[in-house]
């Protein structure tokens, strides 16, 4: 079934395939705003043709950094994303990278990750990477976007869990803050963006 009429879709109780997804761009070829949660699948063909009418994209990924790529590599006009990805590896210089590269008039950009370290890695230390990597000119002068990271101070906890979140907090629920936790941002004073805008 084709609709030349549906401008708005939010999914967000399946996980949708890049080759699903492109059967659904098909058949809704003026689709302008869409929710979804997006899989790997080791099975999916790239997307091989642009959504120039998308132009406003929430998206939860659980899956590769290559499959989010190639879906956001095909949406030329897209001017807001929304994104939580769980577990998918990225810093700053690769979201800025596909920004510049192939995202030109994005205008709004909010972003939550978690990441989930091994054991053995220093939290601090991959924090401080994670932020050095969003603390370039794009980020905090030409877009003035800023992250902030919060993970458990305690080494020897197994909560092993980093989270990376753009300022100001824009996502329905918020990681509980206990007294272990530790906080950094980008922000040129960290007390400015204590905020929360939903």
């Amino acid at each position: 079934m084709i609709s030349t009429s549906l401008q708005f879709l939010s999914i967000e109780c399946y996980c949708y395939g890049l080759n699903q997804l492109a059967r659904l761009f098909q058949n809704t070829p003026c689709l302008r705003h869409l929710c979804i949660l997006l899989a790997d699948n080791s099975a999916d063909q790239p997307l091989s043709f642009a959504i120039p009418s998308m132009i406003s994209l929430k998206l939860s990924v659980y899956g590769s950094l290559s499959t989010m790529t190639n879906l956001l590599k095909n949406m030329p006009n897209l001017r807001k994303l929304i994104v939580k990805t769980d577990d998918v590896i990225m810093n700053g210089h690769q979201w800025e990278r596909i920004i510049v590269d192939y995202l030109p008039k994005l205008k709004i950009f909010q972003l939550k990750m978690i990441f989930r370290l091994n054991d053995n890695e220093n939290k601090e230390q991959r924090v401080d990477e994670l932020l050095h990597s969003f603390r370039t000119r794009f980020w905090l002068d030409e877009r003035q976007w800023y992250v902030r990271c919060d993970w458990d101070r305690c080494e020897q906890c197994d909560k092993n869990n980093i989270h990376l979140y753009t300022l100001p907090y824009a996502f329905q629920y918020y990681y509980f803050h206990d007294s272990n936790v530790k906080t950094k941002s980008t922000c040129r004073q960290d007390d400015d963006y204590s905020s929360y805008d939903h």
